[in-house]
């Protein structure tokens, strides 16, 4: 295809509309709720913290830890609280894989902000792709291994990203730049694409319209989903950890729509505050980037 780049609507100072930074930050033994003052409470727990995030509106936080296998546990968001606590049953997936699972995913989503998505990765296949959901009595997984066998029919690579783009639908990206959207809780597959495939040219990879086409694409895993599109990001293979544009995909249908390249280096750098914006660190002052 000849890539469109799609224009940012505009971009703004941060103002009282758009809610404060409000986070979990762990270290040996402790787990610490921040916000932009600093520490608003801190409570002591056990084993080894992988990781911790907070839901989009504050209500819950996660945490993923680790001895034989993956614990999440959920924890109030205001006093950070343990409310349960959930194990993935080994009988579940196949012998000895929730051993050996070493990189791991956790993911929320403003479209969904009582869900989380838990995925893990050994060698060079996923293990692990669990969908919860929080209530205030605990934990509901909502799938059951249902969503892992359906991926995994069609997937044996390593899973980069992979969260809800909607209350019942959530896409998987894996490290060679499939995109795939799979309904929940009954775990349809609905939709595919390459990335790779939809920006391939006779010379090369081409994103961005203009640009000198590229040997290598690789997606990175920090990837969004809007109102309008789902944002997966995409690195030169010669700069892996360099944003490079967003390749835009239609939240419904994967179909590719164009590309989008926000001003930063890096799309960690970037903070989704609803559908369509995000609070973006410049490197100086930070701005609000509101999509089309």
């Amino acid at each position: 295809m000849t890539p469109s780049h799609i224009e940012v609507a505009r971009f703004e100072p941060v103002d009282e509309d758009v809610p404060p930074r409000k986070h979990v930050a762990f270290s040996l033994g402790e787990l610490q709720l921040m916000d932009d003052a600093g520490a608003v409470a801190q409570v002591p727990v056990s084993g080894t913290t992988v990781e911790a995030v907070m839901s989009p509106d504050g209500r819950w936080v996660w945490r993923l830890s680790e001895e034989e296998s993956p614990i999440i546990t959920l924890l109030n968001g205001d006093t950070l609280e343990t409310i349960d606590v959930f194990r993935p049953r080994e009988m579940d997936y196949e012998e000895g894989f929730l051993e050996d699972w070493r990189e791991h995913i956790v993911a929320v989503s403003v479209h969904a902000p009582d869900m989380i998505v838990v995925s893990a990765n050994a060698g060079d296949s996923f293990v692990l792709l669990l969908a919860l959901r929080a209530t205030p009595d605990g934990i509901v997984d909502v799938a059951g291994p249902r969503i892992f066998n359906a991926v995994a029919a069609l997937l044996d690579e390593v899973i980069w990203h992979a969260s809800f783009v909607g209350p019942d639908r959530l896409f998987v990206v894996d490290d060679i730049g499939c995109v795939t959207l799979v309904s929940s809780p009954d775990a349809e597959v609905l939709s595919g694409v390459s990335v790779d495939d939809a920006f391939s040219t006779d010379e090369g990879y081409v994103v961005w319209p203009g640009d000198e086409p590229i040997d290598d694409l690789v997606v990175g895993s920090d990837n969004f989903a809007t109102d309008r599109f789902i944002l997966v990001s995409v690195c030169r293979g010669d700069e892996p950890t360099k944003l490079h544009a967003f390749a835009a995909l239609d939240r419904k249908t994967l179909e590719v729509r164009g590309s989008i390249r926000p001003p930063v280096p890096n799309a960690a750098q970037m903070r989704q505050v609803d559908s369509n914006r995000f609070v973006v660190r410049t490197g100086r002052d930070d701005l609000v980037m509101t999509l089309r």
